[in-house]
Order: C-alpha cells, then sequence, then structure tokens
C-alpha cells in the first residue's frame, strides 16, 4: 500500500472506532443493580439479588435495610422484621427501629411494639411515626408528654 493511502486510511480507522466504539465494561454497582431491577419490577429478582449480595458481605447495613425494604413492599412483614433486627445488630439506629416497631405492630406483635416505641418516644417525642405508632397501639402517654 501506498504511504499517501496509509496516511489518508488511518484518521479514517480512527474516526470509525471513535464513532462507533463500544463503552468500556464496567461491574455494575449493587445500588445500580437494585435500582435497575426495581424499574422492571421485579420483586422477586431483587430479593435474589440482595440475597446473593448478603452471602458476599453480611455485614452491609444497606443491604440488609434494602431486603426489609424489598419485603416489607412486598407484604411480607414477618420477613422484614428479621431484616431490621439483623440492620439494628450491625448498626443502631432510631429510624431503623421504627420501621421495625411499626412491623411488629402491623404483624399484631403489640407488646413488641409497644416496648419499642416506648423507648423510642422517651428519646425522640415529637417524631410523628412514633406518635403513630403509640396511638394505633393504643398506648397511653405519660402526663405531661402530650
Amino acid at each position: 500500500m501506498k504511504p499517501s493511502r496509509l496516511r489518508l486510511i488511518v484518521p479514517v480507522i480512527a474516526i470509525l472506532c471513535s464513532t462507533f466504539a463500544v463503552p468500556p465494561l464496567r461491574a455494575e454497582t449493587f445500588q445500580a443493580r437494585i435500582g435497575r431491577l426495581f424499574t422492571d419490577v421485579s420483586g422477586g429478582r431483587i430479593e435474589e439479588a440482595v440475597e446473593e449480595e448478603l452471602t458476599k458481605d453480611p455485614g452491609r447495613v444497606e443491604v440488609w435495610l434494602e431486603l426489609a425494604a424489598d419485603r416489607k413492599s412486598r407484604g411480607d412483614l414477618a420477613g422484614a422484621v428479621p431484616a431490621y433486627e439483623k440492620a439494628l445488630a450491625l448498626r443502631d439506629d432510631w429510624k431503623v427501629d421504627t420501621a421495625l416497631a411499626l412491623a411488629l405492630e402491623q404483624l399484631g406483635r403489640f407488646p413488641e411494639a409497644e416496648n419499642r416505641l416506648e423507648a423510642l418516644d422517651s428519646r425522640h417525642p415529637d417524631d410523628p411515626e412514633v406518635l403513630w405508632g403509640l396511638a394505633a397501639s393504643g398506648s397511653s402517654r405519660p402526663a405531661g408528654k402530650a
């Protein structure tokens, strides 16, 4: 091939390669994968992905919370409770404790729910979810807290 043709072909090839280049393959993050599955309305596949992630790293609080949220969204409160409990065992978080108490209440486990809600009320007396849970459970607040 003549050098003049080679000088013309190289830029053309470069332009074609950059125009039709395939983006580099990247590992999909766990959050991106869950988001994609959620938008695809793949409830069962979300739980599979979360459980797979938990086998890799069972110490990730966010993954336990994702599992609890997925189960709760599908109406599986009995399955959400252990996931909330595991998340709380890994990291104390009053919002997660509130979600756990409300799930317990919805399951009819009133004494457990009320104990948690009363403890939460002493630390967060103005939180609407805690107050709602206390009202729903029929718990009466001590005088002066209303």
